[in-house]
């Protein structure tokens, strides 16, 4: 069962105090600099809006994930640059596919500034560990076995952008597949769980990279 494949830590009193509860997010706006993925499906691609919100007009389109010609089984999401969030919507420019991994011609998209929602996006971290808050000293309420980062396929495919903060992105998680391995490796707080439904978990990250199948040099 899911529930007995994530593990709750339990967390001694000096973590409890250095955890200072936070992890929330949305309501303002927040400025940040960090590289994510576009994870939308459906044939007819993500709406780019002019502001934070389905009330905005559309200003283009993104296109959906496509099966590599280059690598057999990948799917390659179209990549952006994410400069702010607001109410779970993040402010995006120069979205493009990466030729490389659809081993095809870039397709037609709009690469010029809007907001998507974050339900349509996900990140990849190379950091070891998640955290309370956007701070390096913020108590880790997210992590795997040491020596691993979580950088992990299955764990960027139940991400979901929540919010960003600098260098930070905050990511919703789950629910896992049943009986996944990756579950029984993970070691999540309460506080990464808290007003969540079962199998959810929010964390933030730092050592996003920006590149889908390869590892980013420089944290």
């Amino acid at each position: 069962m899911l529930a007995a494949a994530i593990i709750a830590s339990a967390w001694s009193a000096a973590a409890a105090g250095a955890q200072e509860r936070p992890i929330e997010a949305p309501p303002g706006e927040a400025a940040c600099a960090i590289g994510a993925f576009v994870t939308e499906t459906d044939p007819a691609g993500l709406n780019v809006r002019s502001g934070p919100g389905t009330g905005f007009g559309i200003v283009g389109r993104l296109p959906p994930v496509t099966l590599s010609k280059e690598i057999d089984g990948l799917s390659v999401m179209v990549e952006v640059e994410i400069t702010a969030s607001a109410k779970g919507w993040f402010r995006i420019r120069n979205a493009r596919d990466n030729a490389q991994l659809t081993g095809a011609a870039e397709r037609a998209m709009y690469g010029g500034r809007g907001w998507v929602s974050g339900q349509k996006l996900t990140v990849k971290t190379q950091s070891p560990a998640g955290r309370a808050q956007p701070n390096e000293k913020a108590a880790i309420v997210l992590s795997t076995e040491a020596g691993l980062t979580l950088d992990n396929d299955g764990l960027r495919a139940v991400g979901r952008l929540i919010g960003c903060q600098g260098k930070w992105a905050l990511v919703e998680f789950g629910p896992l597949p049943a009986g996944d391995a990756l579950g029984q490796r993970l070691d999540i707080a309460a506080a990464a769980q808290s007003g969540l439904p079962q199998g959810r978990f929010r964390a933030w990250l730092n050592q996003i990279c920006a590149i889908q199948e390869t590892s980013c040099s420089g944290f």
